[in-house]
């Protein structure tokens, strides 16, 4: 399946609709292997952060499920030391990504998210 047929499922399936930068970056970089045993995952290995196998059991509170509404599950660092994530809207009017572990914002898009994490990953742990 090419990534275009993936990401018109996606679509589908979900109800989000990823913006057209999001679509580009996705064809020039899908997926990485960074250094200090970090990645990020190919997009058909996105899952929403809930169905993560660290986070399926977590009992998030109120304001953790406001922060999460949206977030897929994109990389990590370390063998799943700590995640990141990649909150999108249902329009795809906007991204941004995240560390899972404190919800720090740390980058504005997977393409600024991707220039950081070929530079220097533990960058982006906070």
């Amino acid at each position: 399946m090419t990534l275009s047929d993936q990401i018109k499922r996606f679509e589908n399936k979900t109800g989000y609709q990823l913006s057209t930068t999001l679509k580009q970056t996705l064809e020039i970089v899908n997926g990485l292997e960074g250094e200090s045993i970090s990645k990020i995952e190919t997009f058909e290995n996105w899952i929403p952060i809930k169905k993560h196998l660290w986070f399926e059991d977590v009992e998030f509170s109120e304001k953790e499920l406001s922060i999460i509404k949206d977030t897929f599950v994109i990389g990590d660092i370390m063998i799943n030391s700590h995640q990141w994530g990649i909150k999108l809207n249902k329009d795809g009017s906007t991204e941004y990504i995240m560390e899972l572990d404190t919800y720090d914002v740390v980058s504005d898009s997977l393409k600024e998210f991707i220039e950081k994490f070929k530079i220097e990953p533990y960058y982006l742990v906070k």
